[in-house]
């Protein structure tokens, strides 16, 4: 065989490594077969209890550094510092060059597919703080709206971001065909029952037995900063609620009693509630049947 011949067979492998690593991240976003590594980052120190307020440490100190920014941006946008932070520290330790060989990038870990589809530079994620840190706010949004698709909980409930950390952990694809499964089981009220119901699953692509633990942990790193609300996964129509009031009170109050159609869905909602608290308009929370009065 000539030189040229070889270099021309070794050309050859390259493009169709290339072609083939392509193919495999789209099959990973479509929730196909290719699956993430997790790495296993230990954090630099144990972070200190109580005190009250939000802690000002958080174990990693590369985190810590960017703390402050973290904050910021969470009262500007509303998502949890607490997500935030557990993000970084499973997926990066708050190390910004930080790569994989899936080539995922910045303090979230990005793939090449997701900074394409968001707009971004994507060798900027792991030189660019700020640039970083923006770029994980767009990634939260875009799995947001895969989860609000689903409509199985209410925005701003621990169960929420927990299913958003999923989404880009095991792929959006993934995530929603273990969702609808456990819905159409009638095992979706509560993360804990997604939980279960997921684990006992076998499906083809990246497992729930290796992604849930994983998104457990961010939560549970997270949750001393903030990590959403805990309460009722139930998604009820939105009305204004008295502070007042009692839920049944606000209830009464808003059903017009002459609309059959109000009056079914309101009953419905309590019906299938098995008396946990549902999100209501302004944030509060209207308890289920067992509980009202």
């Amino acid at each position: 065989m000539t030189p040229v011949a070889r270099r021309a067979i070794a050309a050859g492998g390259l493009i169709g490594g290339v072609v083939a690593v392509g193919a495999g991240l789209t099959w990973y976003l479509m929730g196909g077969g290719l699956d993430r590594p997790i790495k296993d980052i230990k954090p630099d120190y144990t972070p200190p209890t109580g005190g009250g307020g939000v802690p000002n440490k958080t174990g990693y100190k590369r985190i810590d550094a960017i703390l402050d920014a973290l904050k910021k941006v969470a009262q500007q946008t509303g998502i949890p510092l607490g997500l935030m932070i557990g993000w970084i520290a499973k997926e990066s330790g708050g190390k910004l060059s930080d790569t994989t060989s899936l080539d995922e990038r910045g303090y979230f870990q990005l793939m090449p597919d997701e900074s394409k589809t968001l707009g971004l530079d994507h060798q900027r994620l792991s030189t660019d703080s700020d640039y970083s840190i923006q770029a994980g706010v767009l990634l939260i949004r875009h799995y947001q709206s895969d989860v609000n698709d689903l409509n199985v909980t209410s925005a701003g409930t621990s169960y929420y971001w927990r299913l958003v950390k999923l989404g880009h952990s095991m792929g959006s694809g993934q995530m929603k065909k273990v969702v609808k499964a456990a819905i159409a089981a009638d095992s979706a009220g509560t993360w804990d029952d997604l939980e279960q119901f997921a684990l006992g699953m076998s499906i083809r692509g990246p497992q729930p037995k290796k992604w849930f633990p994983f998104v457990d942990e961010v939560a549970r790193i997270g949750r001393p900063f903030g990590f959403g609300t805990e309460g009722s996964s139930a998604v009820v129509g939105f009305f204004p609620y008295d502070r007042s009031k009692t839920g049944l009170a606000n209830l009464v109050d808003f059903v017009d009693w002459s609309n059959a159609r109000k009056r079914s869905e309101i009953g419905i909602a309590l019906m299938e509630g098995r008396g946990k608290g549902y999100r209501v308009g302004d944030g509060l929370h209207l308890l289920g049947a067992e509980n009202v009065g």
